[in-house]
This record gives structure tokens, sequence and C-alpha cells, in this order.
């Protein structure tokens, strides 16, 4: 089974997914798009060099004007839902199962693409989108295959959520093709799961930023999901849910360059990393810190903390707190009415232009000092600490950092306590 994302040439940012976002926002304010659309087509068409009947190019053209119609009307509305947002979103991955389907049928594979960005099965409750709502979601999208006649079929990243209340970008988020893959996997209980990426793998620290940083064997799940959290592009944290809920191991790997051997996210995998201190380093930038104490000792005041950041939609990334005040991390600019709530139950300041440094590792839980070691590394390089927070999971520490003293301070910590 293929599961394909966006075409994405060079970056994420100036990837197809990004395009198609702009796409919707600009025809959302009554803009034209048809020429931006036809530039994301011609994208495609230039992945294609066979010399076939032009199924493929029928294909996009008609699945084009779908797009170019939808987004006419969008204009004429100028009212963008998140369903609709969703819809458009779709397009980019429909195309890339259009074209890698082809391209495998043409090279004499039998292949068969489905389509999931429609859903047409029952709905479930999602009231809750716990485990049992995700499982129900992996059933649907294992049906959909049922009926699947080629020994090889291509599914596209996006798939529609089987109810009204919720869209995928709102709910999920960025990321939803490594969902989509896990969430598969696990219904047809598949023996591993593969996400070919543009990097070689999971690397101690950031390769760009710290020269000669080693390329981690293995990762335990539970280090994965934090150095989610923690900044690191490694997978969506609902995609390594539900590969370890199943019992699935994950392999990390280049697609430029298949014979690299990746990282292993697995429970039994022991990686090069077995006698660092700690497993890897990664940063956040774009942090705000809001610091806040209470004008009255008021039992209440951290649950109207967040239930203020609840109602303005403001996730936090740190938290440091005392019974009369609290330090928040965000990696979102707060909302200039959020500080103003803020403001009637606190005392408050803020600093901006922060970066979120942490330290991960599943072998910290047994080893005294780490914190020690950190903090007085970070000294020694004269790096001013503004405020400090571990993890309940015990394998993750981090602290707030002026940004421009980022890059010095991963590299001060790789070299001082992960470089083998």
């Amino acid at each position: 089974m293929i599961v394909v994302s966006a075409l994405s040439r060079g970056n994420k940012a100036s990837g197809t997914t990004n395009s198609l976002l702009q796409i919707a926002k600009e025809a959302s304010l009554g803009r034209p798009c048809e020429e931006s659309i036809e530039d994301i087509a011609s994208e495609y068409l230039a992945m294609w060099e066979s010399s076939d009947d032009g199924k493929f190019r029928q294909k996009l053209e008609i699945s084009k004007r779908h797009l170019i119609e939808l987004t006419i009307a969008l204009s004429k509305l100028q009212e963008l839902t998140p369903k609709t947002l969703d819809v458009i979103v779709s397009f980019g991955e429909a195309w890339s199962m259009m074209l890698v389907t082809e391209v495998l049928q043409c090279l004499q594979v039998p292949a068969e693409g489905v389509d999931l960005t429609v859903f047409n099965g029952k709905k479930l409750n999602s009231k809750m989108m716990d485990s049992g709502y995700y499982n129900g979601l992996a059933e649907y999208l294992g049906h959909r295959l049922d009926h699947c006649k080629a020994p090889v079929v291509v599914v596209p990243g996006f798939f529609a959520l089987p109810s009204s209340n919720h869209s995928v970008l709102g709910t999920i988020g960025r990321g939803y093709s490594d969902l989509c893959a896990a969430l598969l996997s696990s219904a047809c209980r598949a023996d591993s799961l593969t996400i070919w990426k543009q990097v070689a793998g999971v690397f101690a620290a950031d390769p760009d930023r710290v020269a000669g940083s080693h390329l981690l064997e293995s990762l335990t799940p539970e280090e994965a999901a934090e150095l989610t959290h923690c900044g690191a592009e490694v997978l969506h944290p609902l995609t390594m849910r539900i590969a370890v809920e199943a019992q699935i191991p994950v392999y990390i790997r280049h697609a430029s360059d298949p014979e690299l051997p990746g990282t292993l996210i697995t429970n039994e995998g022991i990686g090069t990393h077995e006698l660092a201190l700690a497993t890897a380093v990664t940063v956040k930038e774009g942090v705000t810190v809001l610091h806040l104490t209470s004008k009255a000792t008021e039992a209440k005041f951290l649950a109207t903390v967040f239930a203020l950041l609840a109602d303005f939609g403001i996730p936090v990334d740190l938290i440091s707190t005392s019974r009369a005040s609290l330090s928040l991390a965000l990696s979102s600019q707060p909302d200039e009415g959020l500080l103003q709530e803020l403001s009637k139950i606190a005392s408050l300041r803020s600093a901006d232009n922060l970066a979120i440094i942490s330290l991960v590792g599943q072998a910290m839980r047994q080893r005294v000092g780490i914190s020690a070691k950190l903090f007085a590394v970070l000294a020694q390089a004269g790096i001013n600490i503004e405020m400090i927070s571990q993890g309940a999971s015990e394998i993750n520490i981090s602290c707030v950092v002026t940004a421009s003293k980022a890059t010095l301070a991963l590299n001060e910590i790789y070299h001082h306590l992960l470089k083998l």
C-alpha cells in the first residue's frame, strides 16, 4: 500500500499544500485564482514523462476544472468555512494519487487508486476524539480498500473525517498524510510502516545548525512523540499513538536516497545513542513567554487562566507554576483580547523573540544530574535561561532562551552531552 502526500519541490513552504492554502485565502477575498491553479497543475504535468495515451492529463484537467469552479464560487461567497478549506487542500493529495497510479500502471505494475477525500460511511461519535474514534476511523478507511482488486493500492494522504463538526486541518492539522498511513497500517495489520521524507532520518540535533550531528538508528515512541511536540518534524503525534497501539514499527527514511538505513521507531530498538547522556536536542522558535502573578490568593487562578487560553484557542508549549504565579511559553502570538482578560486576574509581563530548547532521552529517567549538566553547559556558554520546565514523562527537560542564542545552545548541548 502506498499513501501519497501533495507534491512538494524543495521545501514544504513552497509546496502544493501551502499554495492551495493561499489560493483558498485569495478566493475568499474575491480574487481570481485560475492562474495559480494552472501553475500547480503544470508542476504535476512536468512530473509526467511517459508517452501514454494521456489518461493522467485528462483526469487532471477534469479535476482542475472542478477546483477552479470551486474557487469561483468561493470568490462570490467570500466566506471560507473549515470544510471548504479541507476540500480545496485535498486536491493536492488527489492529484498525487492519480499521478503515482498512472506511473505504476505504465511500468506494468498492477496498481489501483482509492480516493478517500469523500466520506461515504457511517458517522462516528465525534464528541470525544479519543482512541475509540480513531480506531473506528481506521476500520472505516480499511473497509474502503476491501474491494480493491489490484495488489498495489495508492491512497491520497488527505482523507475526509466522518463528522460534519470537524475538519481535517482544524482537528489534525498538517501531517495528516502520516496519520492516514498509520490508520491504514493499523486497519490492515501491517508488519511495518515506512515514511519517506526529504531527510535521512532523525538526527540527534538539526544537522543544518549543528555540524556533524549523528543520525539516530532508533528511537522509542515516547522519544519520537516528545521530539515532535518540542519542534522536531519527526511525525504527527497521533501517528505515533496509532502505530504504538497497533504495535507497528515505524521507519523514517530518505525518499531521494532509499539505500540509507534511516531511523527505526520501536519499543525494542537499541540505537547509537545508548551510551550518550540523552538522545537528542531540539529547538522551537518564535516563542513568547507570559509571566503571571495572581492579584489575589484565588483558588481558581489556574483554572481561570487555562479556561481563557482555551477560549482564545491558544496552545501552551511549556508551563512553570507555583501557587500564586505562572509562566507560560507559547509558540503562537497571544491575542490582545487574551492579554486584556489575563490582566484582570494577574500582573502580567511578557517576553518575545525566544526559543525553547529541549533535551530528550529515555535514559534520562535513570541518570542522575542531567539537569545540572544541561544548565552548566548553558551557563559556561553565557546563555541566560528565561524559563525551565520538565515534562511529566521525565524524558524531557526544556528551557527558554533568547532566540539569537538558540543555535549556540544547540551546538553546546550537542557537543557536551550528546556527541558520541
